[in-house]
């Protein structure tokens, strides 16, 4: 599996490659960040066998303390600081986790909770309500 990361995503059946994920979030120009940020969460997302996997994830992290010790690792040491460390920005550690907190509670109510308007709005009316947000948090 070649690191802890990998190791994990495999054992959870996850959806998710942060080899992949970070360089494809840190490519191309930082002012678009947080609009492949919001696309990436909802391609990852709308793929339902993917969303069976992150739903057993976090239900799992939520009710089993190994579980969310697992979980805060993977996320934190795979994702949110791999990201922040590219980020020029103050705070850079703290921004990446709001950034995180909004795309989790975008998840949950979209594809787990399914509540509306949110879980029926189309793709591209939520990437240009949320990336402002999202983009505000990684640029200085």
């Amino acid at each position: 599996f070649g690191t802890k990361e990998r190791l994990f995503a495999a054992a959870m059946q996850l959806p998710i490659n942060p080899s992949v994920m970070v360089p494809e979030i840190l490519a191309g120009p930082r002012d678009e960040v947080g609009e492949r940020v919001v696309r990436l969460v909802l391609r990852i997302w709308g793929d339902e066998a993917g969303r069976g996997a992150l739903r057993t994830m976090l239900g799992s992290a939520m009710t089993n303390e190994a579980a969310a010790t697992m979980l805060r690792q993977f996320v934190g040491r795979a994702l949110l600081a791999r990201v922040a460390a590219e980020l020029e920005v103050p705070d850079a550690a703290l921004r990446v986790g709001l950034v995180g907190s909004h795309v989790v509670g975008l998840a949950i109510l979209r594809y787990v909770l399914k509540v509306e308007p949110l879980a029926s709005a189309s793709e591209e009316e939520i990437v240009r309500l949320m990336a402002p947000t999202i983009q505000r948090y990684l640029t200085p």
